[in-house]
């Protein structure tokens, strides 16, 4: 426990490397331990070592099960670290995964539609995700925000001479203007 706090305090302040050295000593003491791989993959993720993050994560999730507390963490975690290596066809399928063990887990929710409106263009089943986030009341200004910018996105793909009742600019404007109401500070709204 003592050594366990010890690398965690680390990873607080931003000492990566040290923490990862504890971790790693920790981890060749008790090779079972899902919550040392999620933290260790934690610091890698900090170091930018998004291939090693994946595989800690990958291990914590395998150990750890899904009854095991940190789980959904290790999932976001993982789809946020192979996003950064632009692998998004496996975070998407790391979204899919975790949704399909944890059905209201609203923040694989959120990072799934983020992936659907921002790199495969399907604004729809975005916009049906973040429905269902907004409603679970879950980080509701971001949500607001990535749905407005989703409708947005979709609004410009289509036929203007078609009516689309969930992509138009009003829609779009308005949850805009919520996101900042809930959130003045929101960059992206």
């Amino acid at each position: 426990e003592r050594t366990r706090i010890s690398a965690d305090l680390q990873l607080m302040q931003g000492l990566t490397k040290g923490a990862i050295e504890v971790y790693d000593r920790l981890l060749h003491e008790f090779p079972n331990l899902p919550s040392a791989l999620l933290y260790r993959g934690l610091a890698y993720f900090m170091r930018k070592d998004y291939d090693h993050a994946i595989v800690d994560y990958t291990e914590a999730i395998r150990l750890g099960g899904e009854h095991w507390t940190n789980a959904r963490y290790a999932y976001v975690e993982r789809g946020r670290a192979l996003r950064q290596i632009e692998e998004y066809e496996e975070a998407a399928e790391n979204y899919r995964e975790a949704l399909a063990a944890y059905p209201d887990f609203y923040e694989a929710q959120l990072e799934w539609a983020y992936l659907q409106s921002t790199r495969f263009n399907q604004y729809e089943a975005a916009i049906k995700n973040l429905d269902e986030v907004i409603a679970g009341k879950f980080n509701v200004a971001e949500a607001e925000a990535l749905r407005g910018t989703a409708r947005y996105d979709w609004w410009k793909t289509l036929d203007r001479a078609v009516e689309h009742p969930i992509a138009n600019l009003a829609e779009a404007r308005d949850d805009l203007q919520s996101a900042l109401h809930h959130k003045p500070e929101l960059i992206q709204a």
